[in-house]
């Protein structure tokens, strides 16, 4: 009985031994894991670091890089405290935010070449919750804009405070840190576009008011609305007879005029589309009108080609250059030349210094005032290379195959409507837009354009930050300005909420004055 005794305390010694080591084994593993991860985690802030340090493109306009260097060792101390990979972007976002760049973010790498695919949507799955509503900014209020059905707060609502402080107070105190945007209005815009986001549980006090009746409401960040596309309010879906509805754009046709909702400016893919079914559209009405003010996305060469459809001017041309690897030689090459005044004239040795600080040969970036007889010896000693990446980026003189329907567009009256929510590609084609005299309405569009770079991390997330200027072709800044509208008009709450866009129906009846 006693051996039996004994034997049974060894057994439960040996198995709480085992235990034990186990135990050892597993947070020995943990705390290298943990450890490689903060490695890797350095290495990538080194390579953000180093990257924006060469390439960033407005060091000028933020005092030079002293705050960036100060970020990057505040970012190196704090690495090591994100206990979660949502901690991590939060932390890589605030080190971003420095740059007062619209542009810079972090990617997930869907839809990025060469992006390993196990990599995909990851930043999707980390710890994120969502609200079943959006927000926009109407009358300089905080209103509720879409919802869904199951939604506390009711469709049209004004927050009017959230955990007991003022709504812009609570999203700078919450978002500022990580919004790089400076333009008054597309900084409002974005931090209201990323409030409907934040850790999964988080929760808020919400004060709201519903048809003059005051409410208050406790709102939890959830998992279960992420992905979750929320549908424009019924009577907004109202416009006129839609003729066509794709990923880029849908087209309506209002009485006889043509109205072009566009949400993406994406390469010749969307050029082609907009040819054949905008082009005969627009050849067909009494005039059309482009709405910009929820496109963001594309690039500047496809905006100043679908623009070129609306005048005879020849609209001016970007001016770009490259950085190409021939060696350890970065040559830049010369595409074309604009002539403007008030913007600093890059000449022969200036030029090629700048683009030999231009490290990667993936991205192209946009210089002005490039003196064209020296960077015409570079093309010449690299025309097989150039002409390569003038195929592979689509760098050409937009051709005349639509000439009797081109012909005909330009005398048709079109007004372009502009506000916070136009931006990159979209501002790119509102410059275009004033080069060929077409009237702009609505608000300052958001500041957000430039040619972008990208560098990948270790964990396949991709950081995208500002490479490159785009300036208007009379020499303004875009960058954290924006474009002002020719005439300045804003949808109010009422006309909103009765789903009435007062800035479409004004630039109607300016088309149809116009034709009188």
């Amino acid at each position: 009985m006693k051996y039996t005794k004994k034997l049974g305390r060894v057994k439960y010694t040996l198995i709480l031994i085992s235990i034990i080591v186990g135990y050892i084994v597993f947070f020995q593993y943990e705390h290298k894991k943990k450890e490689d991860e903060i490695i890797k985690r350095n290495l990538d802030l080194a390579k953000i670091w180093n990257s924006i340090s060469q390439n960033f493109a407005y060091w000028d306009q933020i005092g030079g890089t002293d705050q960036w260097d100060e970020a990057y060792e505040n970012a190196v101390r704090n690495v090591s405290k994100c206990k979660s990979d949502y901690e991590y972007l939060e932390l890589l976002e605030e080190f971003l935010a420095v740059l007062q760049d619209g542009n810079a973010s972090v990617l997930d790498g869907a839809g990025i070449d060469n992006v390993p695919a196990k990599y995909m949507s990851q930043i999707n799955k980390l710890d994120w919750g969502a609200l079943p509503f959006e927000v926009d900014i109407i009358d300089n209020k905080f209103i509720v804009s879409k919802c869904l059905n199951n939604s506390t707060i009711p469709l049209y609502s004004e927050i009017t405070q959230i955990n007991n402080c003022t709504p812009y107070e609570y999203l700078e105190n919450n978002y500022g840190h990580r919004v790089g945007c400076r333009t008054v209005g597309g900084r409002v815009h974005m931090l209201a576009s990323a409030f409907r986001f934040a850790k999964a549980g988080t929760q808020l006090q919400i004060t709201y008011n519903t048809l003059g009746k005051e409410n208050t409401a406790f709102i939890t960040y959830d998992k279960n609305f992420l992905g979750i596309s929320i549908s424009p309010r019924a009577n907004e879906q109202v416009i006129g007879n839609i003729i066509y509805s794709g990923d880029y754009f849908n087209i309506y046709k209002i009485n006889n005029i043509v109205y072009i909702k566009i949400f993406g400016l994406n390469g010749q893919s969307m050029e082609n589309t907009f040819e054949k079914y905008a082009l005969p559209s627009i050849y067909n009405s009494d005039g059309c009108i482009l709405d910009l003010r929820e496109c963001k996305n594309g690039d500047s060469v496809t905006a100043r080609k679908i623009m070129q459809y609306f005048t005879r001017k020849e609209l001016p041309e970007y001016i770009k250059s490259y950085a190409l690897r021939s060696g350890l030689e970065m040559y830049v090459a010369w595409l074309a030349e604009i002539q403007m005044e008030g913007v600093e004239r890059y000449t022969g040795t200036k030029l090629l210094e700048r683009g030999r600080k231009m490290r990667s040969g993936q991205y192209y970036y946009t210089l002005y005032g490039a003196d064209s007889s020296f960077c015409k010896s570079i093309k010449t000693e690299n025309e097989k290379e150039i002409a390569n990446l003038n195929k592979r980026y689509n760098i050409n003189i937009l051709d005349d195959d639509y000439a009797d329907i081109k012909k005909t567009i330009e005398n048709i009256p079109c007004i372009m409507l502009i506000d916070a929510g136009t931006s990159r590609a979209g501002e790119c084609m509102a410059v275009m837009a004033k080069e060929a005299e077409i009237t702009l309405i609505g608000e300052r569009t958001a500041g957000i354009c430039g040619e972008i770079a990208m560098e990948q991390l270790n964990n396949g997330w991709i950081i995208v930050y500002s490479a490159g200027n785009i300036y208007a072709p009379n020499g303004d800044a875009i960058w954290n300005q924006g474009i002002m509208p020719d005439i300045e008009k804003s949808v109010s709450l009422n006309d909103y909420m009765s789903g009435n866009d007062s800035v479409r129906k004004y630039a109607i009846e300016y088309i149809n004055n116009y034709t009188k």
